[in-house]
């Protein structure tokens, strides 16, 4: 007997209620990739982004309900990490390599780090890993080149064959904050220093929308306008379209 059912948050808001039918959906989502790949022919593409960290919480919370088996009264777990790639270039955050880390002890992750630029890095990565065949990212439409994609989107012709997998496609930037807050999921601490959108050292800023009087910066959740979601990013979509291709 296996236990599917997905986070459930508190009822009694619109917001709240939104969330749940996109959380059901997610996992109807990550339900699908299981059903048509083995978990070692599939990876997750994890950037220490409050978006992939969405993904990968509920990644594993539903990898960890689906691995329960009750048998004679006692539950035993037969649990498979995916593997978990992780993009480790030379101007990536500190904090964001801290905080990848950190997850990969947590979650117990079979962590694959990758210091080449996208492209030559994912080669390099089926030329290790030839059974991955589709990889979950935690893009979403508001991104860039994200209102092109479909939850299975092959991979842009000229790069590495892949599915790409895209639960959290449709959530917005309340959504993630929402489902990160109600269910206490630990997140990258720049967003506590005023970054909404992290990228690169050389092309990510804390966003002036949540700049205070006093020259400090509130955490991102308090951004209200999602359009300014991107608003400290220098360069608004070198390193996102790049990335986007995967």
């Amino acid at each position: 007997m296996q236990s599917d059912q997905p986070l459930f948050l508190p009822s009694g808001s619109s917001e709240n209620e939104e969330l749940q039918k996109k959380i059901e959906h997610s996992y109807s989502i990550i339900q699908k990739a299981l059903d048509e790949y083995s978990p070692d022919s599939l990876a997750i593409s994890f950037n220490g982004g409050k978006d992939c960290t969405v993904l990968l919480f509920l990644l594993h919370f539903f990898l960890k309900q689906r691995s329960q088996t009750i048998t004679e009264n006692k539950t035993i777990s037969k649990f498979v990490a995916i593997k978990t790639v992780y993009f480790l270039l030379p101007n990536t955050f500190e904090k964001v390599t801290e905080f990848t880390f950190e997850m990969a002890r947590s979650y117990d992750l079979d962590l694959i780090t990758i210091r080449k630029p996208y492209k030559e890095g994912l080669e390099e990565l089926v030329r290790l890993n030839p059974s991955i065949k589709a990889i979950f990212m935690g893009q979403r439409r508001s991104d860039p080149h994200g209102a092109k994609l479909d939850y299975f989107t092959p991979t842009t012709p000229g790069w590495p064959s892949m599915m790409r997998i895209n639960p959290v496609l449709d959530w917005s930037y309340q959504n993630i904050w929402t489902f990160i807050r109600q269910f206490k999921v630990p997140y990258c601490p720049l967003y506590d220093e005023g970054y909404t959108s992290i990228g690169h050292v050389s092309d990510t800023k804390p966003n002036p929308e949540l700049l205070t009087p006093s020259g400090t910066y509130v955490p991102a959740f308090h951004l209200q306008d999602e359009e300014k979601e991107r608003g400290g990013r220098i360069d608004k979509t070198h390193a996102q379209a790049a990335s986007s291709h995967i």
